[in-house]
């Protein structure tokens, strides 16, 4: 590279369904330095999702609003994941916020449903994972809150659900929904100033689910006395694509959150 200063962004291109990761640093040539970096955004946006918010299928140009299933891979190694284009990545980027990023495929709210971690029997939940650095089973390890502290999350949780869960059953919902309040809750206590976002995204699914977290916002807002939640439904909620959202599909996402939320939070510590 020719000798002036270059700025370089490290991420993550799978997300951990496919397991952890750990940066350990970087080599520069000798006789280079490390510049002073430019000062960190002043808004902060913490993100939960899926496979869609972790940027799986994002880069199968050509594919958008086509199942998985009909994309060509070039070559058996071929890697179509990328977290830079997941949609909150995309929303953090366009309102000049940081990020924290917490895609994971397969997630659902429950343990026991959903498909991260295989069988019904070993799956595992954000119930399970929301305070967790490392969430696969077996090597929880806690996060540091005080690591980082948002002035929104953005749930993104629901449409893997229906793997295992039974929305139409009164019971199952009661639980379920209780279980989403206690989580919103935990976060609430690290983060007692914070806006709370749910929604779920353009793939395909039944809008069922989109009904119950609506009912999730109405039940925290009562308990919390005052509006802190809110739910956000995408232009295309559940009628986007029947695949993982492509490249074109996660930027209308993120453009629609980022506006969204723009005008949402105050932005002020």
């Amino acid at each position: 590279l020719p000798n002036h200063v270059h700025e370089v962004h490290v991420f993550r291109r799978q997300d951990t369904y496919a397991g952890i990761a750990k940066f350990k640093g970087m080599w520069i040539n000798k006789g280079g330095r490390l510049e002073t970096p430019a000062k960190r955004p002043t808004r902060r946006v913490e993100f939960f999702g899926d496979s869609v918010m972790g940027g799986t299928g994002t880069v199968a140009f050509g594919y958008e609003a086509k199942s998985d299933g009909a994309v060509q891979y070039e070559n058996s190694n071929a890697w179509l994941n990328d977290g830079y284009w997941g949609f909150g990545s995309i929303a953090a980027r366009e309102l000049h916020a940081e990020a924290n990023v917490q895609g994971i495929g397969g997630l659902s709210l429950l343990d026991h449903t959903g498909w991260f971690g295989g069988s019904l029997e070993q799956t595992i939940g954000l119930a399970s994972t929301w305070d967790k650095l490392d969430p696969l089973s077996g090597q929880f390890t806690p996060w540091d809150f005080t690591r980082f502290t948002p002035h929104v999350v953005v749930l993104s949780i629901g449409q893997n659900d229906a793997r295992g869960g039974h929305i139409g059953d009164v019971f199952w919902k009661r639980n379920w929904t209780d279980e989403y309040l206690k989580v919103l809750s935990g976060l609430s206590g690290h983060y007692p100033k914070a806006r709370f976002v749910l929604t779920t995204t353009v793939l395909m699914h039944d809008r069922a689910w989109d009904s119950a977290l609506q009912d999730v916002v109405r039940e925290f807002n009562r308990k919390a006395g005052s509006t802190v939640a809110t739910y956000f439904a995408f232009t295309r909620t559940a009628a986007g694509t029947p695949g993982h959202p492509r490249f074109l599909e996660q930027e209308e996402m993120g453009h629609e959150l980022a506006t969204y939320l723009a005008d949402l939070v105050p932005w002020t510590d």
